[in-house]
């Protein structure tokens, strides 16, 4: 994936210029480099963040030069209400040293148990941190649920599609669940309780309130106590 850059000479206040005419603010750093201002067009950069996310290395080519820096997307910042990238950060990596990454978990297929209706996947895990050489790196790491026909059957960390001669997980015991087939009728009843419960609490509550009422409110006898005559 290639991605052309051109150096930076302003900074600041002064990038709103720069997005203003379609560009982002980058700087890049890392292994036998200094730390490089440039900036690259935002239509492109949407592109490559899309394809290679931040586990897939990009050839990034600033000003021109024919020797692309090799480098990961290691950050970036959107805005917060319109969503466009406004500031990105890219690590130039040593191809010779792992890095570590967290790379997405993408769930495909359809088990045929959910879709009789019986059953529904939950997704525990949406992304998995793994170890490799910078161009070992997997993009992401898909798996299938259409061979899951049961209530009860998993997915785990252990059965993710890994070249694990050359990919380690980190962070994550082998036995932790990935994707689960449970019972949808199961899940409802659940709320259906939940909310049977609510309604309960609300009744008692009331309940509380109007005895507290009627504690506060004197008798009858109390305010029609007769006053006694004198002789």
């Amino acid at each position: 994936m290639d991605l052309n850059a051109k150096k930076r000479e302003i900074f600041g206040k002064h990038n709103e210029s720069l997005r203003a005419t379609g560009w982002v603010p980058a700087v890049v750093y890392g292994h036998e480099i200094k730390p490089l201002s440039i900036s690259v067009s935002l239509k492109e950069l949407h592109k490559i963040y899309k394809a290679a996310g931040e586990s897939t290395i990009i050839d990034l080519k600033v000003d021109g030069e024919k020797e692309p820096l090799k480098v990961l997307i290691k950050d970036v910042q959107h805005d917060p209400i319109s969503d466009d990238l406004l500031h990105a950060d890219f690590y130039k990596a040593d191809l010779s040293e792992k890095v570590s990454v967290s790379v997405p978990i993408k769930v495909t297929g359809e088990s045929p148990i959910v879709k009789s209706g019986q059953g529904i996947v939950l997704t525990l895990l949406n992304e998995i941190e793994v170890e490799a050489l910078p161009l070992d790196l997997p993009h992401e790491i898909e798996i299938s649920v259409a061979a899951l026909t049961e209530i009860g059957q998993s997915i785990t960390v252990k059965d993710l599609p890994l070249d694990h001669s050359k990919v380690s997980v980190v962070a994550h015991n082998p036995e932790d669940l990935v994707v689960k087939i449970d019972y949808a009728v199961q899940l409802e009843k659940e709320e259906e309780v939940k909310t049977v419960e609510e309604v309960e609490v609300l009744k008692e509550k009331k309940e509380e309130e109007g005895a507290e009422g009627e504690a506060k409110e004197p008798s009858a006898k109390e305010e029609t106590k007769p006053e006694e005559k004198k002789e």
